[in-house]
């Protein structure tokens, strides 16, 4: 990049030294007269590097533009890809923490009653730091919990469906989690924070997933699911490492922040600014600017960023705009220096070709009808390989030989005419004298 822009230029005044050096040599000084005196040649150079000059500015535009424009849709889908890649895999991890729970839950089937902190599932919850367990029947039954409200209180033996139907909303986040999870061809379902329905509206919002699970109910086999809720505390041990082995380019991030802009996971070998507050001022739950790129500036350097709001976290990546840009500006560098090159071989061929074709034979033509004029009728124009010029070179070959035809005949006419008079002379006149 440092050794582009002296490259560009020492080749541009190369080209451009190259074809005047060319038509100096080959015009002397016709092409450096006054403008008065311009000659064809001269005005045709002109001509043609003002037009090579104007198709070289707009081709480098289009370039630049295009090279631009491509370069900010490839921001725009790393950025996106990195926080898109690593929201799946938050809820992966959520999906395979609620399996090795369904699987540790089988081992002790003796611990499924709600207990306290000294046993129960209460006490499961603290040890795996979960907020909530749930063993659901197919029928939406909470058969089991550490909530003792499925278990003991308004809500036991009532299913999800049933006993808030009259409330069932698009917001019903306990029949949309049923619904989904007993239509998942997986057997695994991952619902996003949001506020638990059954909880009231006190409850913070949690985030589920749940795993299919076959369980014994009064010592008949029954299908249902294992449902682990995750509070705030819980997503953060989640995604604590989930961004270790990530990196956006070569310099980039990939960072997960929580609600008070603190950095619970980056990249193992990431160097974050020290100060990230132009960051955090874009950082908004609601905000427009959500899954879409931006700038901001930390530690004097510019940065492009995208990030996305997603269960009470800012998944965030960023990206050095010198970075970011630097194959755009290769390509703009590389294709400048290819148009120079181009561009200058097209207006010495452009040249050599009209010269040789055009130029050449209308001088050669003028000095020809030059001779002509001064009276050397013998001089024959050659009209070379061109049509038209030999057409022409024709034409006048052939008004030259009827002039020196008409000039002959003229001639003899006046050499007749002299004959004659000298004729009538001698015979008028006497020819002999007498002496004296």
């Amino acid at each position: 990049q440092a050794c582009t822009p002296p490259m560009l230029i020492a080749n541009s005044f190369a080209v451009l030294i190259a074809l005047i050096v060319y038509a100096a040599l080959d015009e002397g000084k016709k092409a450096f007269r006054k403008p008065d005196t311009k000659t064809l040649n001269s005005k045709f150079i002109v001509t043609l590097s003002g037009l090579t000059f104007i198709a070289f500015i707009l081709s480098s535009t289009f370039v630049f533009l295009f090279n631009n424009t491509m370069s900010n849709k490839q921001v725009d889908n790393d950025l996106a890809y990195a926080i898109n890649e690593t929201a799946s895999e938050i809820d992966q991890q959520t999906i395979e923490k609620a399996k090795e729970i369904a699987v540790i839950l089988n081992r002790n089937k003796a611990e499924w009653y709600v207990g306290d902190e000294s046993g129960g599932l209460v006490a499961f919850c603290i040890k795996e730091n979960i907020a909530e367990v749930n063993i659901i029947d197919a029928e939406g039954y909470i058969r089991y919990s550490n909530e003792d409200l499925y278990v003991n209180g308004t809500a036991h033996g009532q299913t999800w469906t049933n006993y808030y139907m009259p409330s069932i909303t698009a917001d019903m986040q306990s029949y949309d989690f049923h619904y989904g999870i007993m239509n998942s061809p997986e057997g695994t379902f991952v619902q996003p924070f949001r506020k638990p329905s059954e909880m009231g509206e006190e409850q913070e919002n949690r985030k589920y997933a749940a795993v299919r699970f076959t369980f014994d109910v009064d010592g008949q086999p029954t299908n249902g699911y294992v449902q682990v809720g995750y509070n705030k505390d819980g997503v953060d041990e989640l995604v604590s490492g989930i961004a270790e082995y990530k990196s956006v380019g070569d310099t980039g991030a990939l960072l997960v922040i929580n609600e008070q802009y603190e950095v619970v996971s980056k990249g193992k070998d990431v160097v974050l600014p020290d100060d990230l507050s132009g960051l955090s001022e874009v950082l908004k739950p609601e905000d427009e600017r959500q899954n879409s790129t931006f700038t901001f500036e930390a530690n004097g350097k510019s940065f492009y960023g995208q990030y996305k709001y997603e269960d009470a976290h800012y998944i965030v990546s960023i990206l050095p705009v010198e970075e970011a840009m630097l194959s755009r500006n290769i390509s703009i560098f590389v294709n400048t220096f290819l148009e120079i090159i181009v561009f200058g071989c097209v207006f010495l061929l452009t040249y050599v070709l009209v010269k040789k074709l055009v130029i050449d034979r209308i001088e050669k033509t003028n000095e020809s009808l030059a001779k002509i004029t001064s009276g050397d009728l013998d001089e024959v124009l050659d009209g070379g390989k061109v049509t038209e010029f030999k057409v022409l070179a024709e034409d006048i070959n052939e008004t030259v030989d009827a002039l020196k035809g008409y000039i002959d005949a003229a001639n003899k006419r006046i050499d007749e005419e002299l004959k004659m008079a000298k004729a009538i002379q001698t015979a008028v006149l006497p020819s002999t004298f007498p002496a004296f």
